[in-house]
């Protein structure tokens, strides 16, 4: 469980974009608020040594 708001949650992932090297970016726009990928081959989301690819690829 999160003890954490919504607008904590937001500030803390507009700094995603630094700590992936832009692999990964936080978009608020049009009221939407989303996390993007440029290339999921590259994302590995739990330090796992996966990238997404593979995890969805696993789940199929």
């Amino acid at each position: 469980m999160f003890l954490l708001d919504e607008d904590s949650i937001a500030e803390r992932l507009e700094r995603i974009d630094g700590v992936t090297g832009g692999a990964v970016w936080w978009d608020e726009s049009s009221g939407l608020r989303q996390i993007a990928c440029r290339d999921p081959e590259i994302v590995d989301p739990l330090g796992l040594g996966l990238n997404v690819v593979d995890l969805l690829e696993a789940a199929e």
